[in-house]
């Protein structure tokens, strides 16, 4: 079984307050120990704790200097920390947590980014009373069908818990004459009812799941990835101001949790409701049942609950971050979750990461599991997954077609950027940009660079020239310019030196923003500036000679190569936008050495770094 991590998919194993005074991680056989964190979850003094933080840690070896024992419980889940063992014989590592301590459960968090297959065969192991008692074996088809029914049924408690103070919306006893209002209102009442359908698929692969085991069909899997799909929203409400109905008569206060309170504070108004509406679920059980995230949240405001019903209005526009839950207080003292604004999504996109557990590992699940990264936010995690995530390639129409998608979500959202996925990540592409005043910057800089005596010879180059040549204009999935400052330089130490030179003459000839790129394979100056509104983002590369030979950088091979000089000679006028630029006059016969003979085809799947395409 392939553990999670950033992709929102730890191992969790639910320990139910049994004692445990260390926990260890090994691999069967022969390999390297990785991973990004471990916690161990205990409840103290009512609130949830991770008892494994900064404990004594030890493992045994380390591979890379700051991969450590204690780069496994620094607290650090996403920073590229963890621990690192050297390829060997049963690998572990071990945390000691000092005494006895009654756990609820454990987060594992895997290294997606870096061969998270290496822990393909870890074994997780509690201490207790000076004995190792085994926790989850990957190879056990009954630990994984735990583990993964373990999931289910956590979400599935999550929504009832939210379901359980939901009222049914009737617009003519909620008080308001606010159109707008009323919308809002009807999305939630939308949304609880997804919420609902989702809840019961969830219980019901669950069952599935004790009953079989990991022996489900591929049929039964296909099914409960539509499920999946048809109950992720397009939008996440949360990033919108909108308006939520909730039943607070079990309630003495409500608080509100997010991540860096200091920052956040998406509440826009409390107000009560002066009538009594109907529960949409009276049945549902009220619980507080935590995901991964949620010990990491924090409190932003409190408040009484003096009435039966509440109208929260939830500006999420002022909020940095799409998660926040709101969580109520009981006479007794407990707690109970009220509302999480992920709860959707994210039940959803776990729903999605079983089936693809499950053995249902292709395009159309991977498709959807990035789907749902994507709609959280998740960018960084979504461009992981499909790095990792090994499925055949499903043709160029198809994959075509999914990043046309990614668009659309993205331009559905009117507090998010619209996005393409491009090389560089999730970025906003030419297709949603002023393309006249990128022209413009773009000349601009051009004169700018040109005016320099070291740097007369410059000009759009790789995808700015395949645009220019192909499209009369800027390619529709490109995010940037690109130019091409040929030098004299005769060796990389010289070009490097001449790169200074030209950093230096930006910053005195404009106030333009000059990024550091000198680590970047082409050893590119990005720089950035508005022109006429538009940001202009503009990567400019250098060229130095070796052995006699002029040398470019290629895209494609990630190194300097030799060119022909004459390829590079300009003389060819082409207007783009209504602004005149000089191109090589052998532009064509460069574009084919840079993308090959079918340079003149539309590809908008270059170089993404999909599984298929690092074959």
């Amino acid at each position: 079984m392939r553990i999670g991590g950033i992709d929102g998919f730890p191992l969790t194993l639910d320990l139910q307050g049994q004692d445990f005074g260390a926990f260890r991680l090994e691999l069967v056989g022969r390999g390297h120990l990785q991973f990004n964190e471990f916690e161990a979850w205990s409840v103290v003094d009512g609130e949830l704790t991770n008892v494994a933080l900064k404990r004594p840690a030890r493992q045994s070896s380390i591979a890379v200097k700051g991969h450590g024992p204690h780069g496994g419980n620094s607290g650090r889940v996403h920073a590229d920390i963890g621990a690192i063992t050297e390829t060997e014989d049963q690998a572990w590592w071990e945390v000691e947590l000092g005494s006895l301590r009654p756990v609820s459960h454990i987060n594992l968090f895997n290294r997606m980014v870096f061969r998270p297959a290496a822990n393909d065969r870890l074994r997780v192991l509690g201490r207790r009373g000076g004995e190792w008692i085994s926790l989850f074996d990957p190879q056990s088809a009954a630990d994984v069908a735990s583990v993964l029914s373990t999931r289910l049924l956590r979400d599935s408690r999550r929504i009832e818990s939210v379901l359980a103070h939901a009222c049914t919306p009737r617009l003519s006893r909620v008080g308001t004459d606010d159109t707008a209002i009323g919308h809002e209102v009807l999305g939630s009442w939308h949304e609880i009812n997804q919420q609902a359908m989702l809840a019961d698929v969830l219980q019901g692969a669950a069952e599935t799941l004790d009953a079989n085991g990991v022996a489900i069909s591929n049929g039964v899997l296909r099914i409960l990835r539509s499920a999946a799909k048809l109950a992720m929203p397009t939008t996440l409400v949360s990033r919108t101001a909108h308006t939520r109905i909730i039943a607070t008569s079990d309630l003495d206060r409500l608080a509100l949790y997010t991540f860096d309170a200091a920052n956040d504070a998406p509440v826009l108004a409390v107000r009560s409701c002066d009538v009594e509406l109907d529960r949409s679920f009276p049945d549902a059980v009220a619980s507080n049942v935590a995901d991964h995230w949620s010990p990491r949240m924090q409190s932003v405001d409190e408040w009484d609950t003096p009435d039966d019903v509440y109208f929260v209005d939830l500006d999420a526009a002022s909020s940095k971050y799409a998660k926040w839950e709101l969580r109520g207080q009981r006479v007794d003292g407990s707690t109970v979750l009220v509302y999480d604004s992920l709860g959707l999504s994210g039940s959803a996109l776990g729903l999605l990461q079983v089936v693809r557990r499950l053995g249902l590992a292709d395009f159309e699940t991977m498709d959807s599991i990035l789907a749902g990264l994507e709609l959280e936010g998740r960018t960084v995690s979504a461009i992981a997954t499909s790095r990792w995530f090994d499925v055949d390639d499903p043709g160029l129409s198809r994959f075509e077609r999914s990043l046309q998608e990614i668009e659309l979500r993205s331009a559905l959202d009117e507090w998010r950027k619209p996005v393409s996925r491009t090389k560089h990540g999730y970025k906003t592409t030419h297709r949603f940009m002023d393309p006249i005043g990128y022209a413009k910057g773009t000349a601009r800089l051009l004169d700018i660079v040109g005016a320099h005596p070291e740097f007369a010879h410059i000009f759009a180059a790789f995808g700015t020239l395949l645009g220019f040549v192909r499209e009369d204009g800027f390619i529709p999935h490109d995010d940037d310019s690109d130019l091409v400052v040929v030098t004299n330089a005769q060796s990389k130490e010289e070009m490097m030196e001449l790169r200074e030179t030209l950093r230096s003459h930006l910053e005195s000839e404009t106030n333009f923003r000059l990024f550091d790129g000198s680590k970047l394979p082409g050893r590119n100056l990005p720089v950035g500036f508005s022109e006429d509104g538009q940001w202009v983002h503009i990567d400019l590369f250098l060229t130095f000679y070796e052995d006699g030979n002029l040398m470019i950088f290629n895209d494609r091979t990630k190194s300097f190569d030799p060119i022909d000089p004459d390829l590079l000679r300009l003389g060819r006028e082409t207007t783009i936008h209504g602004v005149k630029f000089n191109i090589p006059e052998r532009s064509e016969e460069l574009l084919e050495l840079w993308y090959g003979a079918n340079w003149s085809t539309p590809m908008t799947s270059y170089l993404l770094g999909y599984s298929w395409q690092q074959n």
